[in-house]
């Protein structure tokens, strides 16, 4: 019987740290969406790669991946 509720009281921690995990993450999503509605309504760039900080020398969106050629 002891072993039963110091597992179940494991598993309700563990389900706690887990539900936590995804309050946060869902609230960073809602503030993504939030942030890319905004976006879509000013008229800026949708996509965060099409901002112009993101283009590489020949004008082109930069694909993020690996060291820029110089």
């Amino acid at each position: 019987m002891e072993k039963t509720v110091t597992s179940l009281s494991r598993q309700v921690d563990e389900l706690e740290r887990e539900a936590a995990d995804l309050r946060r993450e869902n609230g960073w999503l809602k503030e993504i969406v939030m942030l890319r509605t905004r976006r879509l309504t000013s008229g800026g760039p949708v996509n965060p790669s099409e901002s112009p900080g993101d283009q590489n020398k020949t004008g082109q969106p930069d694909s993020g991946k690996g060291k820029q050629r110089q």
